[in-house]
């Protein structure tokens, strides 16, 4: 699947474009074995958003196109929200965010029909 820098958050679905978000990517669109989506932040209530109206098509398609979408998220993420909603978090197979996530944000996503994996701490 890649790795992300730091506690970012990113996309990740199976047959998607491949697009990462971050310090040192690359910013653009090219190829890869799955898609990678940046994305600043995600929420039971909103799903996940992105900054740019322009981000939303890409994303959403690849989304739509994929075998399967898990959605690779920090904790520190969590709750917040940016200002174009691309999906919600039922659109993804799994979420696997950051050890922080609160046990009440936990309850909610297993409540939305989304795998939830929490990832280990360091």
């Amino acid at each position: 699947m890649g790795g992300g820098a730091g506690d970012g958050a990113q996309i990740v679905v199976g047959d998607g474009v491949h697009h990462q978000q971050g310090p040192g990517s690359p910013g653009g669109v090219g190829d890869g074995p799955e898609g990678r989506h940046g994305t600043s932040s995600w929420d039971l209530l909103r799903g996940v958003p992105t900054a740019s109206d322009a981000e939303v098509e890409v994303k959403r398609a690849a989304l739509e196109c994929s075998r399967s979408a898990v959605l690779v998220a920090g904790s520190s993420k969590f709750g917040t929200f940016g200002k174009y909603r691309v999906a919600s978090l039922s659109d993804f197979d799994a979420i696997i965010p950051g050890p922080a996530l609160t046990e009440a944000a936990a309850e909610g996503v297993r409540g939305s029909g989304t795998e939830l994996h929490l990832a280990a701490p360091a």
